[in-house]
């Protein structure tokens, strides 16, 4: 299947990712094959609304905490995009997700050590 670019805002992507389960390919064909009325086509199931960003930041939260990171869920720096940024209090490693839904965080996957890096 040749590659198609559709343009939308990083917010709708990433909101569309969050909500489809990372199936966002597939509700586009969907979409698309329902749009056409293509036969047996069908409107793809609807997730219930919510705030997606905050479930974006849930599960970034809980994969970060999950590798032995202590982070207070309610302090929440910002960066020079205005992105959330959260800290451990214990390495000092931080997580931040981007302005298109990504997870990043300084060290990785790599487990809390538990100190301070020096440099």
């Amino acid at each position: 299947m040749p590659i198609q670019h559709v343009r939308a805002p990083d917010e709708d992507w990433a909101d569309l990712d969050t909500a489809s389960e990372s199936r966002r390919p597939e509700v586009v064909r969907e979409l698309i094959r329902w749009y056409l009325r293509r036969p047996g086509a069908r409107l793809p199931e609807r997730p219930q609304a919510r705030d997606w960003a905050a479930a974006r930041a849930d599960a970034a939260l809980d994969w970060f905490s999950s590798l032995g990171h202590a982070v207070d869920r309610a302090t929440v720096e910002r960066d020079e995009d205005g992105q959330p940024v959260w800290r451990c209090s214990q390495c000092g490693s931080h997580l931040t997700i981007t302005a298109k839904g990504k997870t990043q965080s300084a060290t990785g996957k790599t487990r809390c050590t538990g100190q301070v890096a020096t440099q």
